[in-house]
């Protein structure tokens, strides 16, 4: 069974300011590979001995897409400037008229 979490990447310093918030299960969250440009960007500026990786346990993967959401929306209402290109949450992908989740 696998074990779905929330994952935030943080810089390495005393308020440990998150710069991407994800969700994963296995050892997604210490992966730097298969990142998008910017984060990849945000790799390369500050360097990986300076990032914070920090996870929270959920219940479900369903439990953990809406945590990255709830936890996307307040650090961007909060004005952090997050390398997250999508808001968290599950895609959704409309195909011919058909919506379909993707998780």
């Amino acid at each position: 069974m696998k074990r779905y979490y929330l994952y935030m990447h943080c810089l390495d310093t005393p308020a440990e300011t998150p710069f991407y918030i994800g969700k994963g299960c296995g050892l997604r969250a210490f992966s730097f590979e298969r990142r998008s440009h910017r984060h990849q960007e945000m790799l390369d500026s500050i360097g990986l001995d300076n990032v914070v990786v920090k996870i929270y346990p959920c219940v479900s993967e369903e439990a953990a897409y809406a945590r990255e959401e709830k936890l996307v929306t307040q650090y961007r209402t909060q004005g952090v400037d997050l390398c997250n290109e999508l808001p968290g949450g599950p895609i959704r992908c409309t195909v011919t008229g058909v919506s379909v989740d993707l998780w």
